[in-house]
């Protein structure tokens, strides 16, 4: 029989009365205690006969099986035992983590059987008889030094109690519960998780738990920090998590249902999960990418001589060359200085100028001015010519960094020659099927559209893929992590500029798991020692491609090179005046003969 009388104390004290029965039922105050605590540690003082401290003991390690959950009641709650006949064989069966008991010489008062709560141990107060706002202080029914028999670890995980004398004014909540400073006591943890590389990957040296990856290594110092054990389980249906007809599939599933306590996986935050599961402080920032390989045609290769050259620049190369080879011909003929035709050729003179454009001189130089002042223009044009192209020949040859067919989601879209698609089962779908963007509408639009030809565009195995961006012109959305990954195996797979999504990676527990704080404060000490920097150097492939310290060589185009055709106008301007004034010298001159 149970009677709260917590209206009539202080409220940072929880007082349940258990009349004196054979078979005393304390599940209810105990429910009380977990659940009103928000998950703080609480102190429970229970003074009562041998017989009831047993049967108290019994209930509290059964306490979670009762409600069908996994709490830290057991871990979180400190007991303080103060009764006359014990024996420390009693109490070996135990699972709470921290017990001590009080051999009290003093006759303890059975009637009523006395539970207790407090938030700090200097207020600690024993109950007495009826009425209940009677209360004494400790120092009244105890002596001033008592001996403690407190509940130790011992090595091999053998739990044992240990004896010693403590002034009971002067002591501390460290003095009291010493396996405080063992964290979590060896608690096993059930861990959902998932092969993912490079997070978890399946070990075949034989040694350890199996696993191995970047997120072992994180629930390896958790787990030491903590001092817990654990085993890893994985979702049935192999799927990360979503929410189909109401219910929720693979690990948050074994989070729901309670089939782990824990998941430690490269999965992401969103607030629909958040409101089954409880995230950590995130253990991995991640950019959204869109991944591609960039194709190297092989059969273009005898285009490098001229790649550094626009068809345009060319053609008006060609076209200059031919025109000046006429002009050049029309002002030799013409020209009066000349007593008899010279002796060259339309071909002839072709062959100066083409010459001149590959930097090749030649003896034969015409003797009018015209023609000396034309063909110095052309050389100044040939020179500023080839150094350009020579410059940037070298560079191409060198340093060759290939232009991507697109830098945006929006440009990607509004392109017919590569595909697109994603991971199912993982937030990105949510991402771009639920939203009022316009661009991931059509990106979503673009993957619906090939799933019905290539449902492969949506599988949630890493090989497809892979195996899609190498042999395709596939482009993959998910997160930089997979991207930096797959970069170092091949440093074609490029990415493009923008990244406008992410997802950060945390680790996930029970709705409201008093857990919670503990494992993000580890976390949060994992990433400012920059171990998960260290992490990622080991399990990212560290292969560096040339490609990635290279600059981009300029192609010449027509706007790079207009001011030399100019130049070559003006001289052809220069040239024609010049002969003008040469036909005038030679007229004015015959005349006067």
């Amino acid at each position: 029989m149970f009677v709260d009388v917590s209206s009539s104390l202080p409220q940072d004290m929880m007082v349940v009365v258990v009349e004196f029965d054979t078979q005393p039922n304390i599940l209810t105050a105990l429910r009380n205690m977990d659940t009103t605590q928000n998950h703080n540690n609480f102190n429970v003082i229970l003074m009562c006969s041998k017989y009831c401290v047993t049967s108290v003991l019994s209930q509290s390690d059964g306490y979670e099986m009762e409600f069908g959950s996994f709490t830290s009641f057991k871990h979180r709650s400190r007991w303080l035992i103060v009764m006359e006949e014990w024996k420390d064989s009693d109490f070996y069966k135990s699972s709470l983590d921290h017990i001590t008991i009080v051999q009290h010489r003093q006759n303890v008062p059975h009637n009523p059987n006395t539970i207790q709560s407090y938030d700090r141990y200097s207020q600690y107060q024993f109950l007495t008889t009826h009425p209940l706002k009677n209360i004494t202080p400790a120092s009244q029914y105890l002596e001033k030094n008592l001996d403690l028999h407190q509940l130790m670890w011992r090595p091999g995980r053998q739990r044992e109690f240990s004896k010693r004398s403590l002034n009971c004014l002067q002591w501390s909540e460290d003095d009291i519960f010493p396996n405080i400073k063992y964290a979590l006591n060896g608690i096993h943890f059930r861990v959902g998780t998932k092969e993912w590389e490079p997070f978890v990957i399946k070990d075949s040296s034989g040694t350890g738990d199996g696993y191995k990856g970047l997120c072992v290594d994180i629930l390896k110092v958790i787990s030491a920090q903590l001092n817990f054990t654990y085993s890893l389980y994985f979702p049935t249906d192999n799927e990360w998590g979503r929410r189909i007809n109401g219910e929720w599939t693979g690990l948050i599933r074994m989070l729901q249902k309670k089939e782990a306590e824990m998941v430690v996986a490269p999965i992401g935050i969103s607030p629909e999960r958040e409101q089954v599961m409880d995230f950590t402080f995130p253990y991995l920032f991640n950019q959204g990418v869109a991944m591609f390989r960039l194709r190297h045609l092989q059969d273009e290769k005898w285009l490098t001589l001229i790649k550094p050259l626009t068809w345009e620049v060319l053609l008006c190369i060609g076209v200059s060359l031919a025109g000046a080879a006429f002009i050049f011909h029309i002002i030799e003929l013409i020209n009066p200085f000349y007593l008899t035709s010279p002796n060259q050729s339309f071909c002839r003179r072709l062959e100066y100028l083409y010459g001149a454009l590959v930097a090749h001189g030649s003896t034969n130089q015409p003797e009018a001015m015209a023609g000396r002042i034309f063909l110095s223009c052309w050389w100044i044009f040939c020179i500023i010519l080839a150094a350009s192209y020579s410059g940037t020949l070298v560079a191409t040859l060198t340093v060759t960094k290939d232009k991507l067919p697109f830098d945006t989601l929006s440009e990607m879209v509004n392109q017919k020659e590569y595909t697109w698609g994603t991971f199912s089962q993982t937030l990105y779908v949510p991402l771009f099927s639920e939203t009022d963007d316009q661009i991931f509408q059509q990106v979503w639009s673009g993957i619906v559209r090939e799933n019905q030809t290539n449902p492969n565009i949506l599988s949630g195995d890493a090989d497809v893929q892979y195996d899609l961006v190498l042999n395709s012109k596939y482009v993959l959305l998910a997160d930089s992590s997979i991207y930096d990954d797959w970069a170092s195996r091949n440093c074609d797979i490029k990415k493009i500029k923008e990244t406008d999504f992410s997802f950060d990676y945390s680790i996930g527990l029970q709705n409201n798991s008093a857990y919670t704080r503990q494992i993000s404060h580890i976390t949060l000490l994992v990433l400012e020692s920059n171990l998960m920097d260290i992490w990622k150097r080991k399990w990212w492939r560290s292969e560096k491609c040339d490609s990635m310290t290279q600059t981009i060589s300029t192609v010449i185009d027509i706007a790079s090179l207009q001011s030399v055709f100019y130049f070559l106008l003006i001289g052809l301007f220069l040239a024609v005046v010049t002969l003008c004034f040469e036909m005038i010298y030679v007229s004015s001159k015959k005349i006067k003969t």
